[in-house]
């Protein structure tokens, strides 16, 4: 298994950094998170393709940072990458999120713990989509 490229971290403030601040300066809560993880957090949630209308730079921001963050994923990753979900699409990078996120199924201790943290999605649109497809995926395990 490829090593993930961890950095010491504790609870994030959900603020942008100030010009100049360094991703070292955001914590959470002493537990080992991805680098990339780090950068999507202070990113912040992802822009609306309609709504927003992103910048080729920023879409491209996210789909490099997505890239860059390797799986096994912590439950703090999984929340981490929950709360950035945009309100509605973000020109196709919004499904590498969630592929990323239905990952920790493989890892979570119960599909009870990952409902929960589907809860905190800040898109209506994106937490019924995973819920609808956690029920799925349940009733195809049986």
């Amino acid at each position: 298994m490829a090593e993930k490229d961890c950095t010491e971290v504790g609870l994030a403030e959900k603020s942008k950094p100030a010009a100049g601040e360094k991703i070292e300066n955001e914590k959470l809560e002493g537990v080992k998170v991805q680098e990339a993880i780090i950068k999507l957090k202070l990113l912040g949630q992802m822009p609306d393709a309609v709504k927003d209308d992103p910048t080729e730079e920023t879409i491209n921001m996210y789909d490099e940072l997505l890239f860059n963050v390797k799986t096994p994923l912590t439950r703090e990753e999984v929340g981490v990458l929950i709360d950035i979900f945009p309100e509605g699409g973000m020109y196709g990078v919004e499904w590498d999120l969630l592929k990323l996120v239905e990952s920790y199924l493989i890892e979570a201790p119960s599909s009870e713990e990952y409902r929960k943290l589907i809860t905190a999605c800040p898109s209506e649109e994106w937490r019924e989509t995973m819920q609808a497809r956690l029920d799925n995926w349940e009733n195809n395990k049986q």
